[in-house]
């Protein structure tokens, strides 16, 4: 019999825990990160799991991390919404049966920032941010799927999550001019 592993994490704020299904190799490198003596700021941690979602979760927020194997009753299930299982309505009242929903959860806030990209490129770039540098780039940004600009400050940031496959950086291949710039600058 196979193990499955879970991460749980309780984080400030939140009246349910964050359960996923993830990898061994998954809860021994966040295990790694956090037994680092010399981190200033965890800043984000970011992962994907079983079920073909990428997440980034901003370690400041959480308040313990229980690691699981072969659990107790709770899936990732229990904290996905509707939308993000792609069981959602467009404006017209249709099913959007795509499923590219990424769902950002803020601080403080009961409903989280739900949206569908349409440039996986930014898309990646905004998880990168989380990762590699949140205290550098404060509002990482992206085009939501009517193409406005949306910002967030990061540090407002309690945990984001994603399809994979829009992240996916073997399958992402920019084309020059397919995009409008971030900012208002042009070059």
């Amino acid at each position: 019999m196979t193990k499955q592993y879970f991460l749980v994490f309780v984080v400030r704020n939140y009246k349910t825990n964050l359960s996923f299904q993830v990898s061994l190799g998954t809860s021994e490198r966040l295990a790694g990160i956090l037994e680092d003596r010399d981190w200033q700021s965890p800043g984000f941690f970011q992962f994907e799991t079983m079920d073909g979602r990428t997440v980034a979760i901003n370690l400041e927020q959480v308040q313990a991390i229980r690691y699981l194997w072969e659990p107790f009753p709770v899936t990732y299930a229990d904290v996905t919404t509707d939308e993000e299982k792609g069981e959602t309505e467009d404006e017209d009242g249709d099913e959007d049966e795509d499923g590219d929903t990424v769902s950002i959860y803020l601080r403080d806030s009961e409903t989280p920032i739900s949206t569908s990209p349409p440039y996986p490129e930014e898309l990646y770039d905004f998880f990168a941010a989380l990762e590699s540098a949140p205290q550098s780039q404060r509002f990482p940004a992206f085009h939501d799927e009517d193409g406005e600009l949306l910002q967030i400050n990061a540090r407002e940031i309690v945990w984001a999550t994603a399809p994979t496959h829009l992240i996916d950086e073997d399958v992402i291949s920019p084309i020059e001019g397919d995009m409008e710039p971030l900012s208002g600058n042009q070059s």
